[in-house]
């Protein structure tokens, strides 16, 4: 009997393992189509019940009746109510993957890991979109079926760089990113791809609600070859590589003591003894400078070549410079007519006698003897009446002078001679030069000058031993004048 029991209750548990469940068994919904179900009255909260129009469960939420799949993100797409969203109530970023791959984050700054110490990524509450990619860059694009070739995106490279790509009028593009690396970053804005494709700024103005031009960067042609063009207020390809359609203006200024230019500086105005140091040339090529000199004697300058070829260390009075660097050598090109050089001379015995001035005697001209005495003070005393001097007959620059000594002994002290201008009733210093290797042999002495002279003035000269012997000298000097 037990080994009966023990048989039947296996065959029991069998049974209930392995039967199938009966349909009588289900539990059920009351059915109805949508026009049943609106008809309904009397219903209460949690109600459920099934609509046969769209095979979907509906359940009543005390005011109306809801797709309880309205709760879920479905893949055929959802009937949403005011209110409804996608995400996270908490938190808790957001994240949406393809190919199990993030594509998108959303969330609070410090709660994606995205807080930096640096300026505008430093605000933990910020929230925001990131999107990200595989192997550590990223890309967003955008549909454009017109557009034959390049397809509109954003997009980051291997080497941080963040870039915007796009079509342009179907078959052109344009791209405007960042570039470089190892901390050599650049902005790059590219137009393609002919050639001559234009970068065109423009306003808008809210009366006539017009785009207007402001400048352009184009190409010069549709070719390989194109040269940069630039237009300001052209309103179309500029003719040269910069055409300006108004006015243009340059760094002036008036400094109140030496200068050394850099590329702050435009036009210098002088009207005092002032000195200008040039940067080298070879650190800024093709860049150029107006020098205009007021003052009454000639300034220095670093060593330029003016329009004669020769080297210059001065801007004459009276006088503009204009000069450009060629990457070597600082050049005049100051605009004007060929430049005139013609020289004179005159010899005599010079007087070269303690502290005293001697000029040439008005008695016996320019070419006998320089002993017609004018004092002792630091300049001489020339008089406006009985002096011998060279009558100028044109504007005109005193280049130089070179000088020719031969002493009757060898000298001492200092060698000088004082070079003036009679302008009218007033003389104009011009400068005292020391002269260098005075001996009995022949020496010569070569100075700059650059004086402007005007017509009507007369060129006069002194020259004396300042703290030495009495000496004379067989004296020859050559003035070198350009017009």
């Amino acid at each position: 009997m037990k080994k009966q029991f023990l048989l039947f209750t296996l065959l029991l548990i069998t049974g209930f393992t392995y039967g199938q469940i009966e349909s009588g068994l289900l539990f059920g919904l009351t059915k109805g189509t949508t026009a049943e179900i609106n008809a309904i009255t009397g219903m209460e909260e949690g109600q459920m019940l099934y609509n046969t129009d769209n095979q979907e469960i509906y359940v009543y939420d005390g005011s109306s009746w809801i797709k309880t799949s309205n709760s879920n993100w479905l893949q055929n797409g959802n009937s949403a109510s005011s209110g409804s969203f996608l995400g996270t109530t908490n938190d808790v970023g957001m994240d949406i993957k393809s190919n199990n791959i993030s594509l998108l984050q959303f969330g609070r700054r410090q709660t994606l890991g995205l807080t930096q110490s640096y300026p505008d990524y430093n605000d933990n509450d910020q929230y925001l979109t990131y999107v990200k990619g595989n192997d550590g860059t990223s890309a967003l694009q955008f549909q454009a079926d017109a557009a034959d070739f390049y397809k509109p995106m954003f997009f980051t490279n291997t080497n941080g760089n963040f870039r915007l790509k796009g079509s342009a009028a179907q078959t052109d593009f344009f791209e405007i990113g960042s570039a470089g690396t190892n901390n050599a970053g650049e902005v790059e804005f590219i137009i393609g791809d002919d050639g001559a494709e234009p970068f065109i700024f423009k306003r808008y103005d809210y009366r006539d609600q017009l785009k207007k031009e402001l400048f352009r960067i184009q190409g010069s042609s549709n070719s390989q070859n194109a040269l940069p063009r630039v237009g300001i207020n052209t309103g179309q390809l500029a003719n040269s590589t910069l055409e300006v359609n108004g006015s243009v203006a340059t760094a002036i200024t008036s400094p109140g003591s030496s200068l050394t230019l850099n590329e702050t500086h435009h036009t210098v105005l002088i009207d005092s003894n002032r000195s200008i140091t040039l940067p080298s040339a070879n650190t800024c090529e093709g860049r150029t400078y107006i020098i205009k000199n007021t003052h009454s004697s000639a300034i220095s300058i670093s060593t330029y070549v003016d329009n004669t070829g020769t080297n210059s260390t001065s801007v004459p009075s009276n006088s503009v410079v204009q000069l450009q660097s060629d990457g070597s050598s600082w050049h005049s090109i100051t605009p004007g007519t060929p430049t005139i050089t013609y020289s004179q001379t005159f010899s005599a015995r010079a007087y070269f006698y303690n502290n005293t001035w001697y000029s040439p005697n008005q008695t016996y001209g320019l070419c006998l003897y320089w002993n017609q005495a004018l004092g002792t003070s630091t300049s001489p005393n020339y008089s406006t009446t009985g002096i011998a001097g060279v009558p100028i007959a044109r504007n005109q620059t005193l280049i130089k002078f070179v000088m020719k000594n031969d002493f009757n002994a060898n000298p001492t002290g200092i060698q000088q001679i004082n070079l003036s201008v009679l302008r009218g009733n007033t003389y104009i210093n011009i400068g005292t030069y020391n002269i260098t290797g005075g001996s009995t042999s022949i020496s010569m002495h070569n100075q700059d000058v650059n004086f402007q002279l005007q017509e009507n003035d007369m060129l006069v000269w002194a020259c004396r031993t300042s703290g030495g012997a009495n000496r004379y000298s067989a004296t020859s000097i050559t003035f070198e004048f350009a017009y």
